[in-house]
């Protein structure tokens, strides 16, 4: 399943960040993977999700089995939404590989911040440019 949002109209005050269109789009999205039984993967790139989108979509994950692969790259998520991930993970044992790259977070803070993630063994492909690989347990691109 890939979605791809299209450009609309963004009301600031009421959206603090996501767009009206943006909230309607990633709201569908977790109707959509709440009703699939099948999904393993989901590709939002370039979507302009940002931190409270992406809460929206870890509530839904939380819950979810199915799903082993997130690709989240290009969009508008910070550091805020790590922490948000690392409480997803909590919950949900399904998710393996997660794709965070070239969005908002600062490479110094967010390599800082996924140390925390080691005890999960997935995955993270987050921030921006050089590779660096942690033992076995995930990978960060900083």
């Amino acid at each position: 399943f890939f979605f791809q949002a299209e450009d609309g109209i963004r009301d600031a005050q009421e959206s603090r960040g996501l767009g009206d269109v943006y909230k309607r789009q990633v709201a569908y999205l977790c109707d959509y993977v709440n009703e699939s039984k099948v999904m393993k993967s989901l590709k939002s790139v370039k979507n302009k999700i940002t931190d409270d989108g992406f809460y929206l979509l870890t509530k839904t994950l939380a819950n979810n089995r199915t799903l082993s692969t997130l690709n989240l790259t290009q969009n508008y998520l910070t550091e805020r939404s790590l922490d948000l991930l690392y409480q997803l993970l909590q919950y949900n044992k399904s998710l393996k590989i997660v794709y965070l790259n070239h969005n908002m977070m600062n490479s110094r803070n967010a390599k800082l911040r996924l140390k925390d993630f080691k005890g999960f063994g997935i995955v993270i492909n987050a921030v921006s440019y050089t590779h660096l690989t942690l033992p076995t347990i995930y990978s960060v691109q900083i």
